[in-house]
Parts: structure tokens; C-alpha cells; sequence
């Protein structure tokens, strides 16, 4: 059976935040784009689990991109399933 990369469902704040955060980052939707590829694919990699939520919600903060016009680091809170990653909320710092 061939592997299917899951969903990206992106809450509208999360669109907007990053619409907002291209003024100051030319390359946010180069870098945004390559994680949401990676979340599709291994949204378990790295991820922190969030205690006590249900269901379960992960955090996971990026590295610093700031050299090639991301931002310093971004963290992702989301859930996911075996078919979807709903990405909740992002902190772009």
C-alpha cells in the first residue's frame, strides 16, 4: 500500500497571521509550505504532546530561518489524525 500524506486544515487566524507576517518575511510561504509538506508526512516527528488534551494537541517550534527571510522561529499547535493535521494556531517570532 502506497503512503498518502495526510490533510493540512489550517484555521483562518493561522492564514491571516501568516498573510500579516509576509510584510516583514519575503520567504514565509516558501518555509511555511515546507512544513506544512512535513507535518503531512510525519506530524509525530519532533512534536511536543500537550498533556491533558483531548485530543491530543502537539507544539513544535521551528529552527532559525532568519538568514534566508523567515522568521527567527515559528511554533505550530496542532492536532492530527491518521488522514488530517489541523493546524490551530502559530506564534511567529
Amino acid at each position: 500500500m502506497a503512503f498518502v500524506a495526510r490533510t493540512i486544515i489550517e484555521e483562518q487566524e493561522v492564514s491571516d497571521a501568516l498573510k500579516a507576517a509576509a510584510q516583514n518575511y519575503p520567504r514565509i510561504r516558501d518555509f511555511w509550505e515546507g512544513w506544512k509538506w512535513r507535518l503531512a508526512r510525519g506530524p509525530e516527528k519532533e512534536a511536543y504532546a500537550i498533556p491533558g488534551t483531548d485530543p491530543q494537541a502537539y507544539l513544535i517550534k521551528t529552527g532559525d530561518y532568519s538568514s534566508n527571510g523567515a522568521p527567527h522561529a515559528v511554533t505550530i499547535l496542532y492536532t492530527f489524525t491518521d488522514d488530517e493535521v489541523h493546524i490551530l494556531a502559530v506564534k511567529i517570532e
